[in-house]
């Protein structure tokens, strides 16, 4: 068995009011501009992938890695806390040059 193109990113949450996401946003284009509500307090976890190599630039949240697998993928990810409500916040990840199959995802928690 073999796994491909698969990254893993762990955050733990603390004080959450919920165990319910709040709010998701997806995209397969480049660059991944995603419109995610936020709540004050809240929190957003955003993660992305490209069949390349060539290293993201974030905008609208905290970058925590930017890694390439050894296999000719990049995998992204972080994150950003909320101190007022933002209905949508944008958060961006562009991979500034030529890639294969982008995909991104962004989750919203409070």
């Amino acid at each position: 068995n073999t796994m491909l193109r698969h990254g893993i990113g762990v955050w733990a949450c603390y004080g959450l009011q919920s165990p319910l996401v709040r709010d998701t946003a997806a995209s397969a284009t480049d660059p991944h501009n995603m419109n995610i509500d936020v709540i004050n307090g809240g929190i957003i976890i955003a993660c992305g992938f490209n069949n390349n190599t060539s290293n993201s630039t974030p905008t609208g949240f905290t970058e925590r890695y930017d890694t390439a697998d050894g296999e000719g993928d990049v995998h992204t990810g972080g994150d950003y806390t909320a101190t007022a409500t933002e209905a949508p916040r944008t958060v961006t990840i562009d991979w500034g040059a030529s890639v294969t199959a982008p995909a991104a995802v962004a989750v919203a928690l409070r």
